[in-house]
């Protein structure tokens, strides 16, 4: 099973960015040439001479739009009268027509459409100067059953999938190229982080109604849970609706309680509920804050707020993962949030998962309480073919049905036999699954999966090793600072010298064995550098509800320039068995890290698979952490040669949240 999800999801994989290819060479680059008549550079006019921009960003299909075509160089001081065609390539890839003004000077001239189509749409414009055809620049626009948000605290220009964003401080530029793709762009305001003096309704409504040039809304930051301010900023809300009935309010919140605090979001016109979490053993949080939304009535109208590098999203498998256990949950959401900014090495990892998610066919399957018939519902915006679904008998018997279309927001029913149980079938191509598995399910890598990841470790084998351990080697240890005078230091790390990566392929692994493990405790082996680290830490947190205190997890960790990284919690625990091997990986030729957890007697036990960094990574030390409290230790024992850890967290003393590990066989490959 393993295998084949795996097989799949590099297959699906493989198929997105081609998609996401072909979208772009089907929408953009065809554009920048001739649609029925000679491009034109004479005069010094090109396809940059005219700039068409849109009224909004994601279209409603029936909904109409406004398009805009503005000269600008050459164009718009001596280029004279012009008729100005406006131009579609819809999905099935015909070129259209859609409007047509004459232009005597050199302003903008628009005209209003409505889309019919659902999907992309490429959009550009000719204009013919008596003769002379400058065909624009094009960019896609894609046109849904219903309104969708996208909405963003920052992210790069080249995000495509945004509908709105927290305006840029720069108000010229970039807020004009934004508001040229019918981004919206909103203005931060104080929420209940404000002085209490201002904290009263009008005063709130009164400065909630500033805003600035090519801004059309605020996002508020922000509301907390429900408390008296939260109630009076409803309140506000309320207010600033009746008095600014344009104004787009985009107010953030930990989750909705109090009559006034939903009067006020309902008022809203989207509802920002922040819900960052790192990896699936808090996904609860997503029904703790964003599942107060549907008693209040609000869910269809709100949007989960993911958190985006840092300790949170660091990886397009995670993101992946908790796009697919909202949509399972909260098939009603509109769209997504982001804060704060997404990292440029996650930019297109987003909008591949918008596509898969909301914009093409997805397809979710509930089965009624009697479990005699299956509802497979379409939640994507376009039309789902060829649908297969499996029913599988417990005698071992299965039966597939075949599904010809399911419409956007429209449903199939099957009947399923007694006993039996209905899947549909992964076809990525045509359509997503929307189905969340937990890590925890995931079954034990096998057959090809084994031998891939034992081929890729063999690579740094033939490779120069050094061991760091194999003589008495300079353990340099690192003592904490103490917050208060009177308390002591502890040791938080140390460092080994090793050779000098230069950007080389390199790798690291050791064996685990560990001691006492009781909340908290947490100890880490990384090679680092001055500004990179890739590595482990391993402990029991308390979102690890699923195995014993005395077992820990383990977390491989990359962490690069600029403040990037990434990091991604490895599901089995370390537990029961005392014995691990680690082993962790950057590939210099196609800058991507790899980190694996084995069992000691070699097998796998996970596997991150290849994530680009984007970034090259130098190391020339080994470095090894513990928490610091008292009571905490590294020490180098050189028989048999091997590190002993001991990470101490707070408490009584002593504390009795204490990680105890030796680290032996250690060996890094370049």
């Amino acid at each position: 099973m393993k295998q084949k999800r795996t097989t799949s999801f590099l297959v699906k994989s493989a198929r997105i960015v081609t998609r996401c290819w072909i979208i772009f060479a089907a929408l953009f680059l065809p554009m920048t040439g001739v649609f029925g008549g000679e491009s034109a550079t004479e005069g010094g006019l090109d396809s940059s001479s005219i700039r068409v921009s849109i009224s909004r960003s994601f279209l409603v299909r029936g909904q109409p739009i406004r398009l805009t075509a503005t000269r600008v160089g050459a164009a718009a001081h001596s280029a004279g009268p012009a008729t100005v065609s406006f131009m579609a390539r819809l999905p099935n890839r015909k070129e259209v027509r859609i409007g047509q003004v004459k232009s005597a000077g050199s302003g903008p001239v628009s005209i209003n459409w409505t889309p019919r189509e659902l999907g992309w749409h490429g959009l550009w414009c000719e204009a013919d100067f008596r003769g002379l055809t400058i065909n624009s620049l094009g960019f896609p626009a894609f046109v849904a059953p219903h309104p969708l948000h996208f909405n963003y605290w920052g992210c790069s220009p080249k995000q495509l999938c945004v509908t709105s964003i927290l305006a840029p401080k720069d108000e010229s530029n970039e807020a004009a190229s934004w508001a040229s793709r019918g981004v919206q762009l909103f203005r931060w305001k104080w929420g209940n982080g404000i002085a209490k003096e201002w904290q009263t309704p009008e005063k709130y409504a009164e400065d909630w109604q500033k805003i600035g040039p090519y801004q059309s809304g605020i996002m508020i930051d922000e509301f907390g849970g429900g408390d008296e301010i939260d109630q009076r900023m409803g309140r506000a809300l309320v207010l600033t609706r009746t008095q600014s009935p344009n104004l787009f309010l985009a107010p953030y919140c930990l989750r909705v309680a109090g009559d006034d605090m939903v009067a006020g979001f309902k008022a809203a016109d989207l509802v920002l509920v922040e819900c960052y979490v790192g990896d699936w053993r808090s996904y609860r949080a997503f029904d703790d804050r964003f599942g107060s939304t549907r008693p209040a009535g609000l869910s269809s109208k709100s949007l989960v707020a993911l958190g985006v590098g840092g300790g949170w999203i660091t990886t397009e498998k995670e993101l992946r993962q908790q796009v697919a256990y909202l949509r399972s949950v909260y098939p009603e959401m509109p769209g997504i949030a982001f804060f704060p900014v997404v990292p440029n090495r996650l930019t297109n990892a987003v909008d591949r998962v918008i596509e898969d998610y909301y914009l093409n066919p997805a397809l979710q399957l509930t089965i009624d309480a009697e479990g005699r018939q299956a509802q497979i519902r379409n939640i994507g915006c376009l039309t789902a073919r060829g649908v297969m679904v499996l029913l599988a008998s417990p005698d071992g018997k299965s039966q597939r049905r075949f599904i010809k279309t399911i419409q956007p927001d429209q449903s199939a029913r099957l009947a399923v036999p007694e006993g039996a149980t209905a899947q549909i079938e992964a076809a990525p191509e045509r359509y997503t699954v929307v189905e969340y598995r937990s890590p925890l399910q995931e079954s034990p890598p096998l057959g090809t999966v084994q031998a891939e990841a034992a081929k890729y470790r063999d690579r740094f084998k033939n490779g120069e090793a050094a061991q760091p351990l194999a003589t008495n080697p300079k353990v340099e240890v690192s003592l904490s600072k103490p917050e208060k005078p009177e308390s002591k230091s502890s040791v938080e790390s140390a460092t080994i010298e090793i050779p000098p990566s230069r950007g080389r392929s390199v790798a690291i692994s050791f064996d685990v064995e560990l001691g006492r493990v009781w909340f908290y405790g947490t100890v880490g082996v990384k090679l680092v550098g001055e500004d990179s680290s890739l590595g482990f830490e391993w402990c029991h947190h308390e979102p690890d509800t699923d195995v014993h205190p005395d077992v820990p997890r383990a977390s491989f960790t990359w962490a690069g320039p600029r403040k990037d990284s990434l990091h991604e919690t490895i599901p089995p625990a370390m537990g029961p068995e005392r014995k691990f091997r680690f082993f962790a990986a950057y590939d210099g030729g196609t800058r991507s890290v790899r980190g694996m957890l084995l069992r000691s007697d070699g097998s796998l036990m996970w596997d991150t698979g290849n994530l680009p960094t984007g970034s090259s990574f130098q190391c020339d030390r080994l470095k090894v952490d513990v928490t610091p409290f008292e009571g905490s230790e590294i020490r180098y024992d050189p028989t048999p040669r091997r590190l002993f850890l001991r990470g101490v967290s707070g408490g009584p003393l002593p504390s009795p949240y204490v990680n105890e590990s030796w680290i032996s066989n250690l060996e890094i490959s370049y």
